[in-house]
Order: structure tokens, then C-alpha cells, then sequence
């Protein structure tokens, strides 16, 4: 018997920045804050998603930066929606 391999269902990115940006309601802002991990993480895509919902994106590009990225994270989650 062989091993069937399947292509994992998703959304590219194009499709995700679309429904973020249709689905914004700013009577009930739901901010997506991303953080790339490490110095290959894709800053320009988590960008565009943190943008489409009002966010912002961080990096932590050596693991001794993650505590100061989840504070600052955090911090701009506790000021919504008037950071």
C-alpha cells in the first residue's frame, strides 16, 4: 500500500489580505498582530496582515528578542483602539 499525499488546503496570501480587509468592522476591531521569528521570517507579508486589521507586525531576530517583541505586542494590544 502506498502513502497518499495530499496538497494542505489554505489561503495564499492575496486571498487572506482580501477577506482581512472585507471583514474589518471598526466598531469591533479585531487586530491580527504577527511576530516573525528569526531573520528569514517574511516581515513584508506579516506587514500587509497586521495592516489589513489595523496592526502591526514585529520581528524577533535572535531568540533573546522575543521577550522584548511580545511586550511591545502586547503594550500595542492594551492601547487599542487608540495606540
Amino acid at each position: 500500500m502506498g502513502v497518499t499525499r495530499t496538497t494542505p488546503v489554505g489561503i495564499d496570501l492575496v486571498n487572506l489580505l482580501t477577506t482581512l480587509r472585507t471583514e474589518v468592522d471598526p466598531a469591533r476591531p479585531i487586530p491580527v498582530i504577527t511576530i516573525g521569528m528569526g531573520p528569514e521570517a517574511d516581515l513584508d507579508a506579516l506587514t500587509q496582515i497586521s495592516e489589513a486589521s489595523g496592526a502591526n507586525a514585529y520581528r524577533a531576530e535572535d531568540p533573546a528578542d522575543i521577550e522584548q517583541v511580545f511586550l511591545d505586542a502586547m503594550v500595542e494590544r492594551q492601547c487599542r483602539p487608540v495606540c
